[in-house]
């Protein structure tokens, strides 16, 4: 399992957090029982009877469909998460041109999604584990890479990505269609010339933010670089599996949607901060001063002054001086 080492803040306060989350994912785990939110399910709480294994398209490639349809068709399945944002690499990209043109087919909006020991996060873990031997049992000739998931010093999280770009001969019947102002703020990717890649709707990433109203939950579009790391999010993700090198298939979990769920956790850390490195007295620094010119002082010849006693000095000062009358 891939390793990160770096710490959250030391002013973040994770009990709060997670406790925060806990109430969060019930009740949104509630909310989609009463009100399914376009048929988009809970990770932690989603039927694996409900859903099945598509084998589709040339290179044949697998994605996690709804188990029936009442119009005849196959639907992807498209599952919600919440937790808390451990890693992100989103809009807009940098760098410049020359070196974004080589990396155009592996650029990607990625996040990593944390849980600590909440409950609920364990119980998404599992069910990974369940679609991933699912894709197991789908895929012939044991050629499934095990999954690998992203662990941190808290423990193991979930890592959704989509990629700016579609190889041309993998896209399928998808039309292209143009990068939003969201995925490219800057233009530098319509800048680029994608040669055999197209960006089509199975590449957008949509982003929003969740807020109460007194006619309940209110979803408004966000920008990407609202997200920052230990901001507690939901992520609508879908499962696919896609052949890789030697005839291996890797299971990807692809990023669809981000909402923002909550953001005052990061912000109370922030103020912390601000407020602790202000109360701190800095020494005062002795000031230097250098006088002279760019040549060593030192080596220049010093002008011998003559030692003068009381008298030499009063003739000195007075011989040239006008006599009294």
């Amino acid at each position: 399992m891939p390793y990160h080492s770096t710490p959250l803040s030391s002013s973040y306060d994770v009990p709060t957090v997670v406790s925060d989350l806990h109430t969060l994912s019930r009740d949104r785990a509630t909310e989609t029982a009463l009100k399914p939110v376009h048929g988009i399910d809970q990770l932690a709480t989603i039927d694996m009877n409900s859903v099945t294994v598509l084998a589709n398209g040339e290179p044949t490639k697998w994605n996690l469909v709804c188990a029936s349809s009442a119009d005849g068709y196959m639907e992807e399945m498209v599952i919600r998460i919440q937790g808390i944002l451990r890693w992100r690499d989103l809009p807009p990209v940098s760098g410049s041109k020359d070196r974004l043109q080589p990396r155009l087919a592996t650029l990607r909006q990625r996040v990593d999604i944390g849980g600590f020991d909440d409950p609920s996060f364990l119980q998404c873990l599992d069910k990974v584990q369940e679609i991933h031997e699912l894709f197991s049992r789908a895929i012939p000739h044991d050629r499934l890479c095990q999954w690998d998931p992203e662990t941190y010093p808290e423990g193991i999280s979930v890592s959704a990505s989509n990629r700016y770009f579609t190889p041309r001969r993998y896209a399928g019947t998808e039309p292209e269609i143009d990068l939003t102002d969201t995925t490219d703020p800057t233009g530098i990717l319509r800048s680029l010339k994608p040669a055999g890649m197209v960006h089509t709707e199975d590449n957008e990433v949509k982003y929003f933010a969740c807020s109460d109203t007194e006619d309940g939950k209110c979803y408004l579009p966000s920008s990407p670089a609202a997200f920052k790391v230990g901001d507690i999010v939901e992520a609508q993700i879908s499962f696919l599996a896609v052949p890789i090198r030697d005839e291996t298939v890797k299971m990807i979990i692809k990023l669809r949607a981000l909402t923002m769920l909550s953001s005052v956790h990061t912000r109370t850390a922030n103020f912390r901060e601000l407020a602790a490195a202000a109360s701190v007295k800095r020494p005062i620094k002795r000031m230097l001063r250098h006088t002279g010119y760019d040549a060593d002082d030192d080596a220049l010849p010093q002008p011998k002054i003559p030692k003068l006693g009381v008298a030499q000095t009063d003739v000195h000062m007075t011989e040239n001086a006008t006599p009294l009358a």
